[in-house]
């Protein structure tokens, strides 16, 4: 048996050859293995071919007989996702340096609610976002990597989700939840990330 199958699809047959009288049945137990390290999302295809006294079995026709092969390595990977401090509507930095930072006056909490949402995968080029208020379990989205929210956590208002203002906002969204706002991706392969959390304190009593 012969093949061109190469790195990172590598095959094997047992036995590697065998002496067998004209009429009887070769038999061979072929072995497919993908290397730990190939490319998720992608597909490899070779072929292989059976060898007769040392030449290429063929047809009637002079035509080598191929087994063509197909392997799909599956995206196992899932991506991540993060939930980082931004600008206020009006595109400027918020908040002021060492209000939020550990360990600030707030605990590492950003009172001001601003977040940009980011998320990268191995494979998806624009995973999307989505935003869970974990107290009401509410899910908003999807949004695109990048997109800037304000979020504000009220246990006692109605999970909301609208517009901010005008389309030249620097923040495209205002979400209103019950909890903490837990941000989760997802790739084009169904991959979910282990959940980011935006950490924004509850309004004062």
């Amino acid at each position: 048996m012969a093949t061109d199958c190469v790195d990172p699809i590598g095959v094997s047959f047992a036995p590697a050859s065998q002496v067998v009288t004209s009429g009887e049945h070769a038999v061979f137990t072929e072995t497919i293995s993908v290397a730990a390290d190939a490319a998720q999302a992608q597909t490899y295809e070779c072929d292989d071919w059976a060898l007769i006294d040392g030449e290429p079995m063929s047809d009637a026709s002079g035509a080598i007989i191929l087994e063509h092969k197909i392997i799909f390595v599956p995206d196992v990977t899932p991506p991540e996702a993060s939930c980082l401090e931004t600008v206020n509507p009006h595109g400027k930095t918020v908040p002021p340096a060492g209000s939020t930072t550990l360990p600030g006056p707030k605990g590492g909490q950003n009172e001001d609610g601003f977040y940009q949402l980011l998320a990268t995968d191995n494979v998806d080029p624009n995973p999307q976002i989505f935003v869970v208020d974990t107290g009401s379990g509410t899910p908003f989205g999807p949004f695109a990597s990048g997109t800037n929210i304000k979020y504000t956590e009220d246990p006692t208002a109605t999970p909301t989700q609208k517009e901010m203002g005008s389309s030249t906002d620097a923040v495209a969204w205002h979400i209103i939840g019950n909890g903490d706002a837990a941000v989760l991706a997802v790739d084009a392969s169904g991959n979910v990330s282990d959940a980011a959390f935006c950490l924004v304190p509850p309004p004062p009593k």
